[in-house]
């Protein structure tokens, strides 16, 4: 298991094989993790327990609604559809199953409403990939599969 920093992939952590107690607490600086899971064919565990906690303080309401993401599986171009309840800065970014940032869009000022950003995947290799959909303090996140 890999933990990233989610602001800018830094890598926290990276853990191997089985504890009997659990290592000790990863905080990223930015406040958003990332973690990413792999495993082999020949070696087989139990899984992963995972706790977080918060810091108490003002909700935020979260803007976008009814993500979208079509046609899924995708060939060279991808439209991302959402409802937006208020105005929102909103960035995009496309991430393979290592963790690896294969594509960033920076935030861009959306209005309220139905929006659709287009994404072009011509430079982007056939595969499963992750879409990180990230308003303000929030990410959402899709996957996506390029034939």
């Amino acid at each position: 298991m890999k933990i990233y920093d989610a602001a800018d992939n830094t890598l926290l952590e990276s853990y191997s094989g089985h504890f009997e107690d659990p290592p000790p607490s990863v905080t990223s600086p930015s406040g958003k993790l990332f973690l990413t899971f792999s495993t082999n064919e020949s070696v087989r565990g139990k899984g992963f327990l995972a706790y977080y906690g918060s810091i108490a303080g003002i909700a935020e309401a979260d803007a976008i609604r009814d993500i979208n993401i079509s046609p899924n599986p995708a060939k060279t171009k991808l439209d991302i559809s959402m409802s937006l309840i208020h105005a929102s800065s909103i960035g995009i970014s496309i991430m393979n199953m290592q963790g690896q940032m294969i594509m960033h869009i920076p935030a861009k000022k959306y209005q309220a409403g139905k929006q659709i950003a287009k994404l072009n995947l011509t430079d982007i290799d056939p595969g499963i990939y992750l879409i990180r959909i990230e308003e303000n303090s929030r990410t959402h996140t899709k996957k996506l599969i390029i034939l």
